[in-house]
């Protein structure tokens, strides 16, 4: 039997010929083959999870839609202004401990943040994203420079540059972006331990790379995404101590102080540029049972099919939860979205 259930209350006929008035919102055909021949729904109109029912991908970002609320609302302020385009680059430094899921915001920003901002100017076209690697066995800071051009020459043309070979220059770099129809974005992430082994002066060099770049031309959109990462240190017990070892274990000078690393980027958004435009995000900070249950009757969430009355109660008891076995009411974002990964699967009707 084939139930076309794609309104909010419909009545279909069972194989007994039973009349069953199905109520709630579901976007899919599916066929149900219950035991008996009988289909059965609970409380919500929907069919039980074990009615073999074959599962739905949950999209990679809906479990980590969740909070970011400042640090999307900093970004919207400053490209509600400027997306239209610039004469310099934007970079957005983005920062916390490596347990705030960074590549997730990243990826959020590339599809969602960005395309929304771009597309409130008649600008539609698909965001252009590369990923630079930061530079590898460096001891000097004046070697970044170099090192900088290089990689991102190995990763716009997609090559190995030969020993010995010049990277591309600057200005046969930005021609290449000045060629995309939409906004370029780059990303590039500077770990403690990089940190440690050059000091706060890898985050000015790499500024001032960015400083001597190119005029950007005509309608050429270039953001620039630097990830400032450091290892979460916090908290006690068996878990902040692991993390403390571990640490040290990287770093034999030990981890570099948060506050350090914040004074060092807050230095730095408020230098002066001459061809540069830098903002600092707040930071990326654990997440609350408020923002969670926020997350559970967003429109997203909605639209995926999720039971949003069962998702708020089920977030509720993996709060209280928490809150007793890590003596804290807020959650890092990685685990957080582990788990509402999880309960996506559970409270969203015809599997997940």
């Amino acid at each position: 039997m084939t139930l076309w259930l794609d309104c909010e209350r419909c009545i279909v006929t069972d194989p007994a010929g039973n009349n069953i008035v199905i109520e709630g919102s579901v976007q899919e055909a599916v066929v149900i083959q219950g035991q008996n021949n009988k289909v059965e729904y609970n409380y919500y109109g929907y069919p039980p999870q074990n009615a073999g029912i074959p599962a739905r991908r949950i999209p990679f970002l809906l479990p980590h839609l969740v909070d970011r609320i400042r640090q999307v609302k900093a970004m919207s302020e400053v490209l509600g202004e400027r997306v239209t385009p610039q004469a310099t680059p934007q970079i957005f430094v983005v920062f916390g401990d490596d347990q705030q899921a960074h590549d997730m915001l990243l990826a959020r920003i590339e599809k969602k943040i960005l395309p929304r901002l771009v597309a409130r100017h008649g600008s539609p076209a698909a965001v252009v994203r590369y990923d630079i690697p930061w530079p590898e066995d460096v001891e000097d800071c004046g070697q970044l420079p170099a090192e900088f051009q290089r990689n991102l020459t190995n990763v716009v043309w997609d090559t190995e540059s030969i020993a010995g070979q010049p990277a591309r220059s600057p200005e046969a770099v930005n021609d290449l972006f000045r060629k995309c129809p939409g906004p370029v974005m780059l990303t590039a992430q500077i770990l403690d331990c990089d940190w440690n082994c050059l000091g706060p002066a890898c985050v000015e060099r790499f500024l001032e790379f960015w400083n001597g770049w190119p005029s950007l031309g005509h309608g050429q959109q270039l953001y620039l995404f630097l990830s400032v990462k450091y290892i979460a240190g916090g908290g006690g017990g068996p878990s902040g101590l692991f993390q403390r070892l571990l640490c040290r274990w990287l770093s034999p000078e030990g981890n570099v102080p948060r506050r350090q690393i914040e004074a060092v980027l807050v230095e730095q958004a408020q230098r002066s540029w001459d061809r540069l435009a830098v903002h600092l995000l707040p930071r990326l900070d654990d997440v609350d049972r408020t923002e969670a249950e926020n997350w559970a009757k967003s429109r997203e969430v909605k639209q995926f099919g999720a039971v949003s009355e069962l998702l708020v109660k089920d977030i509720g008891q993996f709060f209280r939860q928490w809150a007793a076995e890590h003596h804290s009411p807020l959650v890092p974002m990685e685990r957080l979205a582990d788990q509402l990964k999880s309960l996506l699967e559970k409270d969203t009707p015809f599997g997940a």
